[in-house]
């Protein structure tokens, strides 16, 4: 299995508009199903999701212990958080994506990252853990 990460176009700006707050907002992992085809260039806020999973223990799952660092030395932003688990998972899932959910509506809720499987993963009724890159979730170089 790969997974592919990218950032949605509109985080950057959304986030010099002031409605993102990585260190003091809710931010929310979500999932899909392999019929949502994420459009990195379009979609900006989480009303632009489709196909997100449901049933077999899937909810949303708030970020915690959130971080956000600067290194001078190789002129990089790192975000990071904790890993989140779904206990009990049956659902399946092709992408997982990240969006600031503070306003608690969909549609002022921006979305900031996805990663995308090559193949669907299907929880088999124990835990379902996505385990973060020790780097960070998110990572920009500045120039």
């Amino acid at each position: 299995m790969a997974f592919t990460a990218k950032m949605y176009g509109y985080a950057t700006l959304k986030a010099w508009n002031k409605e993102v707050d990585w260190d003091s907002d809710t931010i929310t992992v979500g999932l899909s199903t392999s019929a949502y085809t994420p459009d990195q260039d379009a979609h900006d806020y989480a009303n632009d999701i489709t196909n997100e999973v449901s049933g077999g223990g899937y909810s949303r799952k708030t970020l915690a212990s959130k971080t956000a660092t600067y290194t001078g030395s190789t002129n990089k932003c790192t975000f990071d958080a904790a890993d989140v688990t779904w206990s009990g998972a049956t659902f399946t899932f092709r992408t997982l994506w990240i969006a600031d959910t503070q306003t608690g509506t969909d549609s002022t809720s921006p979305l900031l990252g996805y990663q995308q499987n090559d193949a669907d993963i299907t929880g088999g009724g124990a835990d379902l853990t996505i385990q973060w890159n020790s780097a960070g979730i998110f990572e920009y170089t500045i120039s």
